[in-house]
């Protein structure tokens, strides 16, 4: 009995293993972009951060979208 729990539970470490492993992702081309754009602006605007809000919030939205995709291809593994 010990031993099916053993195998068991080395098996469940291995699914989640592999399911959290860090993996390098290709670079978004559109939120790298936004991301120069927003640089870009931090820079042109020196101590007036919020000068570039708008390019903070659509930087953000990208982000955020870009997310939520990767979340969705990932749970449709599990399905």
């Amino acid at each position: 009995m010990a031993h099916l729990e053993a195998a068991t539970m080395n098996e469940t470490v291995e699914r989640l293993s592999k399911a959290f492993s860090i993996q390098k992702l290709p670079v978004n081309p559109e939120i790298q972009k936004k991301r120069d754009e927003l640089l870009q602006c931090y820079q042109q605007n020196p101590g007036k951060t919020l000068l570039c809000s708008e390019v903070v919030k659509d930087f953000s939205r990208s982000v955020h979208s870009s997310r939520t995709v990767s979340l969705q291809k990932f749970f449709e593994e599990f399905d």
